[in-house]
């Protein structure tokens, strides 16, 4: 499309610190007592965070 423009990350994480979110998902989701709409908000963003840690482990095999 003619003068579109690219669509970028509305943000920049490190893959540490993504590891780190995702590991105090993890004990959130396993430890505390949450309502429905709480679980499947922490689901979905440890989805997200997990499709893009490996969409980036995959272009840094493809880029060697």
């Amino acid at each position: 499309m003619e003068g579109a423009v690219p669509k970028k990350p509305a943000w920049i994480m490190s893959e540490t610190d993504a590891f780190d979110l995702l590991n105090a998902i993890d004990e959130r989701l396993a430890t505390a007592r949450l309502g429905q709409q709480q679980h499947d908000l922490l689901v979905r963003l440890q989805s997200l965070l997990e499709d893009d840690l490996g969409g980036e482990r995959a272009m840094r095999t493809l880029l060697g």
